[in-house]
């Protein structure tokens, strides 16, 4: 499904990323791991067409797709849910929904969209007239990840999804996104809490240094991520 090959990234003049490749297949759960600085929201950023790369390819069923501005990859079926969540906090929770369904051919379909996004998160619809800045956090994280689902994305991916909640509400969300995949929908998960994110994968992927140091379905059990990131 996304494909990437030898991807560099220079980012404020500083090499993020130092020819990674790595892959997701169709209705895979795949994490990408490591410390503050390890490249993760840079490839998340280059993936979405927010950074142009230095050298590389990604490729989306097949065809290339670096070049391609935000919102034509939104058509084309990947969706997002950035780090910090990046909501309108000015807007309601109805308004910040359809700015994830804005191409034409999603806005005629929006209420069926919207009805769908409430099955998941039936808070939102009791919150439907709110602003977004008045909500909790974990409420802000399930809105942002419904803006997203708006565009019924074929490749979801989420950027520190676990950023600023408590464990609890950390659970809830994530039990949510893996439902997602259970219903068939591919995952990429950037993030910093390993055992969670590894937990949820099919297969997951280790930064360092804007490389790729380890790749494969058994990173919890292996020696140098319970080294360097579970403190075993």
């Amino acid at each position: 499904m996304l494909e990437i090959q030898g991807l560099t990234v220079s980012y404020h003049g500083l090499q993020a990323l130092d020819g990674i490749s790595m892959h997701v297949d169709a209705g895979e759960f795949m994490a990408v791991i490591g410390a503050n600085g390890a490249g993760k929201t840079t490839l998340v950023k280059t993936i979405i067409g927010l950074l142009r790369p230095d050298a590389g390819s990604i490729r989306l069923n097949g065809q290339e797709i670096i070049g391609c501005s935000p919102y034509e990859l939104v058509g084309r079926g990947i969706a997002t849910v950035p780090e910090g969540r990046r909501l309108f906090a000015e807007l309601t929770v109805r308004e910040n929904l359809l700015l994830g369904a804005y191409l034409p051919r999603m806005r005629s379909d929006a209420p069926r969209r919207m009805k769908k996004v409430f099955e998941i998160f039936p808070r939102l619809s009791d919150r439907l007239n709110q602003f977004a800045g008045l909500m909790s956090g974990g409420e802000q994280q399930m809105l942002a990840i419904g803006r997203a689902l708006m565009s019924e994305p074929q490749l979801l991916i989420l950027d520190e999804p676990s950023l600023g909640l408590s464990p609890k509400l950390v659970d809830e969300v994530l039990a949510v996104v893996a439902g997602l995949h259970t219903a068939g929908r591919s995952v990429l998960l950037v993030e910093q809490n390993v055992q969670m994110a590894l937990r949820l994968a099919d297969r997951g992927y280790a930064f360092s240094n804007g490389r790729v140091l380890l790749e494969g379905s058994d990173l919890l059990e292996r020696p140098e991520v319970k080294q360097a990131y579970l403190g075993m």
